[in-house]
């Protein structure tokens, strides 16, 4: 299991913060209260709270294999943001190559999904890790969570996705 990583900025694309940190800190004052829907995920580790993402699979993985890569690599600091949406993309894509579907225990509002998956998202924004968008329909207060999810046979589909990545476009 893993929570959504903020890195790559989604939950403040979701939030509408997309201005300079200056800019954001002066409209502060004259800001709105919105509602904003958070999530609950429960597990052996026993419940933890979400805002933008928790899931399972390749993308929780690669979360863990990018970070000991930028530790490793400190020159990766130093990549534009659109070298680093290729860099993130190629490693997922790489990742998924050989990676195992595995089985897993999913229960969204009273109903069983269990089976055999990639990776899973339940998700409140429109994309994930590197600005992977796996929920265009996602919205931070509508009362619900998209569920994303790959089965074995959606390698291809999941490839193209990432390749889509890698080349800068939104794939559909």
């Amino acid at each position: 299991f893993g929570t959504g990583e903020v890195t790559a900025n989604n939950l403040a694309r979701a939030l509408g913060f997309v201005a300079s940190a200056e800019e954001i800190i002066a409209r502060l004052e004259g800001g709105k209260k919105r509602a904003f829907d958070v999530g609950l995920a429960y597990g052996p580790w026993g419940e933890r709270y979400f805002f933008e993402a928790a899931g399972g699979g390749l993308l929780a993985d690669y979360v863990r294999v990018a970070k000991k890569d930028r530790k490793k690599h400190p020159k990766i600091k130093k990549l534009s943001k659109e070298q680093e949406m290729a860099r993130h993309s190629a490693l997922l894509r790489r990742m998924l190559h050989d990676y195992p579907a595995r089985q897993w225990k999913i229960e969204i509002d009273g109903k069983d999904i269990s089976g055999r998956y990639i990776l899973w998202e339940a998700m409140n924004i429109h994309s994930v890790g590197p600005a992977l968008y796996l929920a265009p329909g996602a919205g931070t207060r509508d009362g619900r969570f998209d569920f994303a999810c790959a089965r074995p046979t959606d390698c291809a589909l999941l490839a193209k996705h990432f390749e889509a990545r890698v080349a800068g476009k939104k794939s559909k």
